[in-house]
Order: structure tokens, then sequence, then C-alpha cells
């Protein structure tokens, strides 16, 4: 994950926190993007967590958009969704616009975006997000809808303004690399972002959650937005199968017995 973040708030109890199952739907397709990423996901969100003895790396007060299947009505129109309405207008109102794009068509604006702070989240940016990027290797045919990637942004003029990094992995959207120009932030261009990818996900994937890391990481700026955003933290179970697909033998032992492991491990979860 690429965030430069991480002012964590003290240790919780994760029994006191709502429990989730979230399904990366291995071997959907016989398609290598549907089983490499989730491989790949699966290995990174539960290596062991060194705060939670137990748990893995992503599994305790994971930041979770529950996604309706009603958008505009269970989450723009929802009473607490009222600040990020007033976000979203003002963005659209100043003439900002969401699109799906290409990294290697918009290099000079991510870089601008990139070094138009010198601090984000209480940390200085990394040297990584410092030099200019490079052109990448297209993510070429996605032809599962449940298991891509795409580059997400908020547009003005033809400029690029804020963009994520988002993959779709089974039920799940990951909000991985996040940025938006410093001047332009109190315009709304991060509600938008987030408002639209999600709807743009759920409407072409139909996915059930969007991910944005951990709950209390941040400053109070981030977590006061993710909040507002209608995320919330919750200790997450990750799976790796759809239901009635068989994880292939070549996978390791770990990984065959993790319907076993995960049953025994959260038999004392809260439901």
């Amino acid at each position: 994950m690429e965030h430069v973040i991480v002012l964590v708030m003290p240790a919780i109890d994760p029994a006191e926190l709502p429990a989730l199952t979230i399904n990366f739907e291995y071997g959907d397709t016989d398609d290598h993007t549907c089983v490499k990423g989730p491989l790949d996901l699966y290995k990174q969100f539960t290596a062991p967590n060194k705060t939670y003895e137990g748990y893995g790396f992503l599994e305790v007060n994971v930041s979770v958009l529950l996604i309706p299947d009603d958008i505009e009505r269970d989450w723009w129109g929802s009473p607490d969704s009222y600040w990020m309405r007033q976000k979203v207008r003002r963005a659209i109102k100043l003439g900002y616009s969401f699109a799906a794009f290409d990294h290697n068509e918009y290099i000079d604006d991510i870089h601008e975006i990139n070094i138009s702070l010198d601090v984000r989240q209480g940390r200085p940016m990394t040297e990584s997000y410092r030099t200019r990027p490079t052109e990448q290797s297209p993510f070429g045919d996605q032809p599962c809808p449940r298991h891509r990637h795409d580059y997400f942004g908020v547009f003005k003029d033809g400029k690029l303004f804020a963009y994520a990094l988002v993959p779709q992995c089974g039920e799940m959207m990951l909000f991985s690399r996040i940025l938006g120009h410093g001047d332009r932030m109190s315009d709304g261009i991060m509600n938008l972002l987030v408002y639209e990818a999600v709807k743009h996900r759920h409407e072409n994937s139909n996915t059930r959650y969007a991910v944005y890391f951990l709950h209390n990481s941040g400053t109070t700026g981030l977590q006061f937005f993710k909040r507002k955003m209608g995320f919330g933290g919750y200790t997450v179970r990750w799976e790796l199968a759809r239901p009635g697909v068989v994880v292939p033998s070549q996978a390791s032992s770990r990984l065959r017995g993790v319907k076993e492991w995960w049953r025994g491990r959260f038999a004392r979860s809260p439901s």
C-alpha cells in the first residue's frame, strides 16, 4: 500500500469493533488477474500484525465504507452525508469533473500534484513522491470486472487535480494511492473523487465495500474526512474463494486451509 501516513491513535480492542467478511473471490475466472491479485492482497493483508497478536496487518480497525445497493438514496441522500454532499456540489459548481484516465497521459499533472505539498498527514513527502513518475506498463485487457486496476481522477479544463489508484478485488475496492493538489483541497476535489469512484465501481463491478487503509491512521483531518464520507472501523476477515469455487490444488497448504483456519480463529468474534 502506498500511504505516507502513519500517525496512529492508541490501540483498541478488536472485539469491540463490528466484524466483516470480505471475499477476494480468488479464481472466479481463469484470467491471471483473478488469481495473482487476490493472492497478493491476501498475503499483504494477513501478514502478522505487530500491534494485535493473532491478527493480520490489515484486519483490525480497517476503514471500510459499506456500499448500499441504492447509493443515491442510502449514501448520497443520507442525513449523515450532508457534509459530503456540500463538498461534492462545491467541486461540481467550480467546474471539476470525474473520469478514469491513463497514467502515462498525465505524468506531468501527477508529478505536480505529488510535489504540491511538502508535508502530508504530518509527514514529509518521501522521495518516491518527489521524483517525477516514469511511464508504467499498461494494465492491458482486464476482462473480469471484479479483478482490475483503474486510475480515477478529478479534472478541470483538461488538467488533473486529484487522482487515485484503485484496485478492485472481488467484493472490495481499495484506495491504494490517493492524492490531491495542495492548492485545490478546499474545492472539494477529494470528496468528488471518492464519491464518484465508489459509484463507478459499484455500477460497473457491483462492489460491496470500499477500503481506505486503517480507520484511525493519518491526522485528525484525514480521520474526519473518512468518517464524514461514511467510512467506519471494522475487524475484517479476508476470504480467498467465491462460494462454490475451490482454491486450486497448486496453492500453498496455508492457502488451501484458509477456510478452516479462519473459521477457528473467528469463532469467538462478534457476528
